[in-house]
């Protein structure tokens, strides 16, 4: 059985996605400094800001694929936090693709769909990026420096929504639900193109 882990491990994709596990693999939660509520999995303090110490983290567990699911996505606190905004979405993946690529573990770094203007629809990867803002500045940084020191790495650039642990108030499937709940109307996007995926699609 493979090892598989997710860093990023209390975030509300890696808690979404690990809901539906079903089994194939021997799943790590990598986190930092927010413990969670998950009996389910072994849950690890990796040492993101230090490449050769994760190297030394990820051999001796014996990973064999890890995806990162580190982000600041909050798209006001990267405007407000720009430097904290890259060393999260920047400099973390760049250590985690070095230190990927030193352990020999398969990489799978989640970018994201806000990496254009929105002047044209129905973009592909082989198109120049064109961010907007200081979070798709640092994760368009971000795929560059996963490329650049791990060029095996897989990117998905992608959107998604789930139910996550209740320490993540913001969440769109609250509001959604409270609204169904109390028949209220609640106002989402409009004209916006996009695949958005529930975390289940992604296993």
């Amino acid at each position: 059985m493979k090892t598989l882990v997710f860093a990023g491990g209390s975030s509300l994709l890696a808690q979404g996605w690990t809901y539906y596990d079903d089994s194939n693999f021997k799943i790590i939660l990598g986190v930092h400094k927010r413990k969670i509520d998950n009996k389910n999995f072994n849950q690890i303090r990796f040492n993101y800001e230090d490449p050769s110490k994760l190297t030394s983290q990820l051999k001796k567990i014996k990973a064999d694929i890890l995806i990162n699911c580190i982000g600041l996505t909050s798209v006001e606190r990267c405007e407000s936090q720009k430097k904290q905004a890259y060393f999260t979405n920047v400099k973390l993946a760049e250590n985690i693709a070095i230190a990927c690529r030193s352990s020999s573990v398969k990489m799978v770094h989640i970018s994201t769909d806000h990496l254009y203007d929105g002047k044209t629809a129905f973009k592909n990867e082989n198109e120049s990026k064109n961010p907007i803002n200081v979070y798709a500045e640092t994760k368009s940084k971000g795929e560059d420096v996963v490329l650049k020191f791990n060029k095996d790495s897989i990117i998905i650039r992608t959107n998604f929504f789930g139910w996550g642990p209740i320490f993540y108030s913001v969440c769109i499937f609250r509001p959604i639900v409270y609204c169904g709940q109390n028949f209220k109307i609640f106002f989402i996007f409009i004209s916006v193109w996009g695949i958005f995926q529930s975390n289940h699609l992604f296993m």
